[in-house]
């Protein structure tokens, strides 16, 4: 994908959507070794540390503990 950057970074934008999730993790493992690889990494990121901060009402599924 050539902008999966900015793919993830609209997905970052959605921390309570498990979608997002699923999304920015398939991402992850289809960036490697591109020169979008940070981007992504990056992205990602604040995706999860955003879901895993939400309370758990509003937490997607896998991030509910």
């Amino acid at each position: 994908m050539t902008d999966a950057d900015l793919v993830a970074e609209r997905a970052a934008d959605h921390p309570d959507r498990a979608d997002a999730l699923f999304l920015a993790a398939l991402l992850v493992t289809q960036a490697p070794g591109s020169r979008r690889e940070p981007a992504v990494r990056r992205h990602a990121r604040v995706l999860l540390d955003a879901a895993t901060a939400l309370p758990m009402t509003n937490a997607p599924a896998g991030c509910r503990n």
